[in-house]
C-alpha cells in the first residue's frame, strides 16, 4: 500500500557544550556523512546503487549494500528506504548460512519504493504485496534476524522468502523467515512488522517466524497486515512459533492471514509456554488450509507449567487439518494452562483425520487437560461443518498426568454447533473425564443438524464428565446408534435445564440417564424418545401441540413469540413477527473480482440480525435489514445463497439466490517444468539458459506488460499480446499478465522474474 513519507524529527543540541571556530566547524561537518548532520539518518538502497552506505542520501546516490545501510543508521535510529528488487543477505551469490539481514534496535526499514532518481525524498511506494523481496535463497538460516530490539524497530513492506533454518542446534534450526529473540530479565524484543509476506520459508521450528523469550525476557512483536503462506516446519509452528521459555512470547496479530503452512504440530501457529507465557492476541486473523500431521492444524497452544491462553477476536479458522484438533489444539501439562478466550470466532470445515483411537478427534477444537487446565471460554462462536472420528466440533479430555488430575471444562455461551460430523461418537461435542474433570458449562447454545454414530449432538463418557446445559436448543441432530441429542456412558452425567428439542432422530433422543428439567419436548420426538431419560428434574412440558409454526422456506419458528423457555426467550408483550418483504434476485452471473449486491428488506419488530449462507454454510453476519455486499468475488464464491433474518420474535429465510462467477484462471508453465498458479505470482527464478519462455494457460487471449525504463517519472512499457499465451523471457524484473476469456471476463496477475 502507498505510504506517505514522514520527515524525521531533528535532534537538537547534540553539539552543545563544544566550541568550534568557523573553520573547524566546517571541517567537522565535511567529515561527517551528509545524512548524519542535524537529524536522523535516511539512507537509500537499490539493486543498482553504487554509493558507499554512508553516502546513500538519495535514489540517485543510493547503495546496493542493504546491511551496510542498516548498520550506518543504527546509531541514529534512522530509516532505510529500499527500492523494488531482490536482496540477499551477504549479497548476491552468498553461500554463508549464518548471513542474515540483522536489524538493530530502533531502526526502521521500509521496502516497496519505486526508487526513481530525481525524486525528492523517498517518493511513492508500490501497493501491497511489495515489490521488494528479501530472499535467503534457501542458504541463510534466517532471512531477518532481530535480538533485543525496541518497539521503535520497524520492518515494513517486504516479501521475505527462502529462509532455511536447517541447522542442528538452536537458533540455527528456528525461524527461517524471521528470528526474533529477547533474552534476560527486563529485556524486550518487540518490533513492529507491517505489510509483509513471509512465504516459502522452512525450519525445524517456526518455519516463517520464531519468537523466543528466555530468562524473563519479553518477545512481543506486533504484526499488522501480514501474510504467512506456504511456510514449513519439520516440528512445531509451520508459519509461526511463539516460545515463552521462562519468559513471555505473546505477539499481537492484527489483520494477519496464515494460509497453506505445514508442520508436525501447529501447522499455522504454535504458542508454547514452558515455565513462561505465550498468550498471543489475535484480532481479525484468518487461519486457513494449514496442515499438521499431529495436533493443531490451524493452531496449537501448549502450556507446560506455564500459560498458553491466547485471546481471539473476530478470527476465522477454515479448512485446517490435523490428526487431532483440526482447527485448534489446546494442551495443558504439569499444572500448566491452555485456556484460550474466543469472541466472535468461526470454525468452518476443519478436519481431524486421526482414526482408531478413543483419544483422537476434535474437528474444530481439542482441549486436553493432562495434569493441567485446558478450559477455553467461547462466546458467540460458530462451529460448522467440521469433521472427526470423535467430537466433530469439539473434544474435551481430562486425564491424570502422574499424580495430578487434569481439567477440561470449557465455558460456552451463545455458541452454534451446526452440521458437524463424527464417524464415531459426539457429532458436535465429546466430553471425557478419566481421573480428571471434564464439566463444560453450556448456556444459550444451539445444536443443529449434527451427526454422530452415538450422541448426535453430545457424547459424555467416564465419571469425570458431568455436563451442565441450560437454555439450549437441539434441532435435527441424529445418531445411528442411540442418543440423537445426548448419550452418556460409563457413569458420565448431564443436566439439561430450560431446553428445546425438535426434529431429532431417531426417536431415541436420550441415552444413558440424562437429567432433563424445565424443558419442552416437541411432538416430533415424543415417540420412543423417553428411553433412559429421567424426567424428575423439574416441571417439563410434554405436549402434542407443537409450539412451532412453519415460516417462509419451511423454517420453524415459535408461535406468538411468547414462550419463555430454551434458547428462545421472550419477555414482555408479544410483538410482530419478522417477514422478508423483498426477496433477493433469483440469480446473477458476474466476472471474477466484481462486487455483488444481494438486496433484501424485512418487516416486523427488530432489532434485526441478518446472516448470509452459501451452500448452507455461514459466510457473513450483519445487523439491520438492507443489503449484503460481496467484494472481489472469485469462482470459489459461486453457489446458492440465502439470507436468514432474526428479529425480536422469530427467524425467517429468504428464497435462494444463485451466483455464478466467470473468471479465467491463470497458470504459468515454464520450460524448466516449473508451474505457478493463482491470483498472485511470487518471485520466479529462471534458469540461466538461452531460449527461456513461459506459457500462460486459462484464457483465450493474453497480454504482457514489462516496464523497460522510467524517464522523468514516466514508465516506458513494452506491451505484448497474442492468443497462444507464449511469451519469451527477454527481460528480468516485474511483469504483469492479463488473461481474457470468451465470457468477457479477465484477470491480471503480477510477478517478478529473476535468474539465480
Amino acid at each position: 500500500m502507498n505510504q506517505p513519507f514522514l520527515a524525521q524529527p531533528q535532534r537538537a543540541g547534540w553539539l552543545s557544550g563544544w566550541r568550534f571556530s568557523p573553520k573547524s566547524l566546517l571541517l567537522v561537518l565535511c567529515l561527517l556523512s551528509p545524512a548524519l548532520v542535524w537529524g536522523q539518518t535516511t539512507l537509500y538502497v537499490s539493486t543498482t546503487g553504487t554509493a558507499a552506505p554512508a553516502m546513500a542520501i538519495s535514489w540517485a546516490q543510493s547503495t546496493s549494500d542493504l546491511q551496510g545501510a542498516i548498520d550506518e543508521v543504527s546509531t541514529t535510529s534512522g530509516t532505510v528506504c529500499v527500492a523494488q528488487g531482490i536482496y540477499q543477505p551477504g549479497g548476491p551469490g552468498n553461500t554463508t548460512q549464518a548471513a542474515s539481514f540483522t536489524l538493530p534496535s530502533g531502526v526502521t526499514v521500509m521496502g516497496g519504493y519505486i526508487g526513481a532518481a530525481g525524486t525528492t525524498g523517498p517518493g511513492p511506494r508500490t501497493s501491497f504485496p511489495s515489490t521488494t523481496t528479501l530472499t535467503g535463497n534457501m542458504i541463510s538460516y534466517h532471512v531477518v534476524l532481530m535480538t533485543n530490539v525496541s518497539e521503535d524497530t520497524r520492518l515494513d513492506g517486504f516479501v521475505i522468502t527462502g529462509g532455511n533454518a536447517n541447522g542442528s542446534e538452536f537458533p540455527d534450526n528456528s525461524g527461517g523467515g524471521i528470528f526474533n529473540m529477547a533474552n534476560g530479565s527486563g529485556i524486550t524484543s518487540n518490533p513492529l512488522l507491517t505489510n509483509l509476506i513471509l512465504t516459502s520459508n522452512q525450519a525445524s521450528f517456526g518455519g516463517g517466524m520464531h519468537n523466543q523469550a528466555e530468562d524473563f525476557g519479553t518477545a512481543n512483536p506486533s504484526l499488522t497486515g501480514v501474510l504467512l503462506s506456504h511456510n514449513t516446519a519439520i516440528f512445531d509452528g509451520g508459519a509461526m512459533l511463539n516460545w515463552g521459555f521462562g519468559g513471555t512470547s505473546s505477539p499481537a496479530l492484527t489483520s494477519v492471514t496464515l494460509t497453506a503452512n505445514q508442520a508436525s504440530s501447529g501447522g499455522g501457529l504454535y504458542n508454547y509456554a514452558f515455565f513462561g507465557t505465550a498468550n498471543a492476541t489475535m484480532t481479525n486473523v484468518s487461519l486457513q488450509q494449514n496442515i499438521s500431521t499431529n495436533e493443531g492444524g490451524g493452531m496449537h497452544n501448549l502450556g507446560i507449567s506455564g500459560s498458553s491462553s491466547p485471546l481471539l477476536s473476530s478470527v476465522t479458522l477454515t479448512a485446517n487439518s490435523a490428526s487431532s484438533g483440526g482447527g485448534n489444539y489446546n494442551e495443558a501439562l504439569l499444572l500448566g494452562e491452555a485456556s484460550a478466550a474466543l469472541l466472535d470466532v468461526l470454525f468452518n470445515q476443519n478436519t481431524a483425520s486421526g482414526t482408531g483411537s478413543a483419544t483422537v478427534g476434535g474437528g474444530a477444537m481439542y482441549n486436553l487437560g493432562n495434569g493441567g487446565t485446558s478450559s477455553p471460554v467461547l462466546t458467540n462462536v460458530t462451529l460448522t461443518a467440521n469433521k472427526a472420528e470423535n467430537g466433530g466440533g469439539m473434544f474435551n479430555l481430562a486425564q491424570l498426568d502422574g499424580t495430578t488430575s487434569g481439567t477440561a471444562s470449557a465455558t460456552l455461551t451463545g455458541v452454534l454447533f451446526s452440521q458437524n460430523t463424527a464417524t464415531g461418537v459426539g457429532g458436535a461435542l465429546f466430553n471425557k473425564g478419566v481421573d480428571g474433570v471434564s464439566s463444560p458449562v453450556i448456556t444459550n447454545t444451539t445444536f443443529f443438524a449434527n451427526q454422530g454414530g452415538q450422541g448426535g449432538a453430545v457424547f459424555n463418557t467416564e465419571a469425570g464428565a458431568t455436563v451442565s446445559i441450560s437454555n439450549a436448543t437441539f434441532g435435527y441432530n441424529g445418531a445411528a446408534n442411540g442418543g440423537s441429542v445426548i448419550a452418556n456412558t460409563n457413569t458420565a452425567s448431564a443436566t439439561l435445564i430450560n431446553c428445546v428439542f425438535f426434529g431429532n432422530s431417531p426417536g431415541d433422543a436420550f441415552s444413558g440417564l440424562p437429567m432433563v428439567g424445565n424443558s419442552l419436548l416437541e411432538n416430533t420426538i415424543l415417540a420412543n424418545s423417553y428411553k433412559g431419560a429421567n424426567w424428575s428434574g423439574g416441571d417439563n412440558l410434554v405436549t402434542n401441540q407443537s409450539p412451532f409454526v412453519d415460516g417462509p422456506g419451511g423454517d420453524l419458528r415459535l408461535k406468538s413469540c411468547a414462550l419463555s423457555i430454551g434458547a428462545y426467550v421472550f419477555q414482555g408483550m408479544p410483538t410482530s413477527s419478522v417477514d422478508i418483504t423483498q426477496q433477493p434476485p433469483a440469480s446473477s452471473v458476474v466476472c471474477g473480482e466484481s462486487t455483488v449486491a444481494i438486496p433484501f428488506s424485512v418487516s416486523g419488530t427488530g432489532p434485526f440480525l441478518a446472516q448470509l449462507f452459501r451452500n448452507d454454510q455461514l459466510v457473513a453476519t450483519q445487523p439491520g435489514s438492507s443489503t449484503f455486499t460481496l467484494t472481489n468475488v472469485q469462482p470459489a464464491d459461486a453457489g446458492t445463497y440465502s439470507v436468514v433474518v432474526t428479529g425480536a420474535c422469530n427467524t425467517v429465510t429468504s428464497t435462494a439466490f444463485s451466483l455464478l462467477v466467470n473468471s479465467p484462471m491463470v497458470t504459468l508453465v515454464f520450460n524448466n517444468s516449473a508451474t505457478v498458479m493463482g491470483t498472485g505470482v511470487p518471485t520466479i527464478t529462471v534458469p540461466d539458459t538461452p531460449g527461456q519462455q513461459f506459457q500462460v494457460l486459462g484464457g483465450t487471449s493474453f497480454g504482457r506488460v514489462i516496464v523497460l525504463d522510467r524517464i522523468n517519472g514516466y514508465e516506458v512499457r513494452q506491451n505484448d499480446q497474442n492468443t497462444t499465451g507464449i511469451f519469451p523471457i527477454n527481460r528480468l524484473g516485474p511483469f504483469s499478465l492479463t488473461v481474457r476469456a470468451d465470457n468477457g471476463c479477465s484477470r491480471t496477475v503480477q510477478g517478478i522474474l529473476a535468474k539465480p
